[in-house]
């Protein structure tokens, strides 16, 4: 595969280019995904953090090159390694068309700076801890986006049995606070569970309406509830941010997933993938929306060609 009369070079990793994926509910939160801006339309305006803590910033790239942005899973992880690594290998190729790399993700700056250190990559990430980017392009999946409601689906419980008798037997903190919630005939349909009962799928469905609504409530943290819980980092960056409206409904949902780790299945990221090929005019060139990184190859290089001569300003 050539562009502008160069190879793009493959040798070293698969070329998987610019991807925006997003996040799959766990517990979940099971909204429609939001659509990316169509082509032709202006770019959404955007700023983030990137892994030194410089402000990067959309509008001072728009006419001076064509923008890539993708958005990715999690850093240092074996198909987002492969990703970026394709990325800082066809960088010359990349600068001499005129384009520039910018990489999304959840990660906080420590995260990214870390993962560019390890693979010496030559382009900026920038930290969406709070998925703000993400949503300005649509780019979550299973997740939650700013209009719409949240559901929850047992399907997605590791071990339902397990967190019901946590929960009826108040062994924690979190526990109590949970089983408090549950109204007195919620809490005698838990207490004669058995999974083989046939009540056993209207105790689910308390467990589904409960944890539905204390997503959807008031942030449930505080440090003496959860006291001991291990927070994974995104849930940490969370917090210091006091959110609102749907980023609070995922921080609670995170929070409980923290909570629960046996009995819960944790937030699933690799769903979907998403190109953006920014032009000069901010408007939004060309956008392939596919789960195979083969099609956003074939596509982007294509893409790349017809921009031939036509990139540099």
């Amino acid at each position: 595969m050539r562009l502008n009369g160069h190879a793009l070079k493959t040798s070293r990793h698969p070329l998987c280019w610019f991807c925006a994926t997003a996040l799959a509910a766990a517990l979940p939160l099971l909204a429609e995904p939001a659509s990316p801006p169509l082509e032709g339309q202006d770019a959404p305006p955007f700023s983030g953090r990137d892994q030194d803590g410089n402000h990067w910033k959309l509008s001072d790239h728009i006419g001076k090159g064509v923008v890539f942005l993708y958005f990715y899973p999690k850093d240092d992880t074996a198909g987002c390694t492969a990703e970026a690594c394709s990325l800082r290998d066809n960088m010359v190729e990349l600068k001499q068309a005129g384009v520039d790399v910018v990489g999304v993700s959840f990660d906080d700056k420590d995260t990214h700076k870390e993962f560019i250190f390890k693979y010496n990559l030559n382009f900026p990430l920038l930290a969406d801890t709070d998925g703000a980017i993400a949503d300005a392009y649509g780019a979550r999946m299973g997740e939650f986006k700013k209009t719409g409601s949240a559901t929850s689906s047992v399907s997605k419980f590791k071990d339902l049995p397990g967190l019901i008798n946590r929960l009826k037997g108040q062994s924690d903190p979190v526990s109590v606070f949970l089983w408090k919630r549950l109204s007195k005939s919620g809490q005698s349909l838990l207490m004669s569970y058995q999974a083989s009962a046939p009540t056993s799928k209207e105790a689910r469905e308390v467990i589904v309406q409960a944890f539905d609504k204390i997503i959807k409530g008031p942030c449930v943290y505080n440090a003496g509830r959860f006291k001991g819980v291990s927070l994974r980092p995104e849930t940490t960056e969370l917090l210091k941010q006091s959110p609102k409206g749907p980023t609070l409904a995922h921080l609670n949902r995170l929070l409980l997933e923290d909570a629960y780790p046996s009995e819960l299945s944790r937030s699933q990221r690799m769903d979907r993938r998403v190109s953006f090929l920014i032009g000069l005019d901010g408007k939004i060139m060309h956008i392939t929306d596919s789960p195979d990184p083969a099609v956003h190859v074939k596509e982007l290089a294509a893409a790349l060609a017809n921009l031939s001569g036509k990139v540099s300003p």
